[in-house]
């Protein structure tokens, strides 16, 4: 991540997810023309939003941010999905599904938290 902005690596990680899917070319614009247009729609922001502009920030945050507490913020991708699915697909999560995104939002809050205490306690026992 030190060695290119988080432009370049958004980039070569969305092209690089497209060159592997290239063996789905044979037939795509069929199957395209013949999807509905809320299906193309929900391509459409399924690869600008999640996908695109995910692995920008992503390059962005590697760039400022401490890896591990990074890291931490991966387990945020699934609630957020969920969210954009409901508000922009009209998608329902279920009871199950919610409860887990409890769970990950509290497990990350709590990761957060004791890591802020043990820095608090490592800067007590240098005193």
């Amino acid at each position: 991540a030190r060695r290119y902005d988080g432009f370049s690596l958004g980039c070569y990680a969305v092209w690089s997810g497209t060159l592997l899917l290239l063996i789905y070319l044979p037939g795509l614009a069929d199957a395209v023309m013949q999807a509905p247009p809320r299906a193309q729609w929900a391509v459409l922001m399924l690869g600008v939003f999640p996908s695109a502009l995910a692995y920008l920030a992503w390059g962005f945050v590697l760039k400022h941010v401490d890896l591990s507490r990074a890291t931490m913020t991966l387990y945020l991708i699934p609630p957020t999905a969920m969210g954009i699915a409901s508000w922009g697909l009209g998608e329902r999560p279920t009871l199950m599904v919610l409860m887990g995104a409890v769970v990950v939002l509290i497990s990350v809050l709590a990761l957060n938290l004791e890591r802020g205490v043990g820095v608090v306690r490592a800067v007590e026992n240098k005193a």
